[in-house]
């Protein structure tokens, strides 16, 4: 169990009004400089890229997280262009 962690990545709640924290899975890696706000969960093994802001659950175990808001990896084509359906 438990999950890693690196420096300067940011938990907590997204709005002063709604204490509603993140939980994080199992085998989740949050990597330097990440920050998960609000009452989200995120999958067990789930990596979240260095920087990534993540606002919204993840409903893919082993996902992998990138981008300022985050957004799945496996949501873009090839090229590395972002979904319509990914863009909420």
């Amino acid at each position: 169990g438990g999950c890693t962690i690196y420096q300067n990545v940011t938990l907590g709640r997204s709005d002063k009004d709604v204490a509603a924290y993140p939980k994080i899975g199992n085998g989740c890696v949050l990597y330097t400089g990440a920050t998960i706000l609000g009452g989200i969960t995120l999958q067990p093994n789930t990596i979240v890229a260095a920087h990534a802001v993540v606002t919204k659950s993840n409903t893919r175990q082993g996902d992998v997280l990138i981008g300022m808001p985050a957004r799945s990896k496996f949501d873009s084509d090839p090229r590395g262009i972002v979904s319509q359906a990914s863009c909420d």
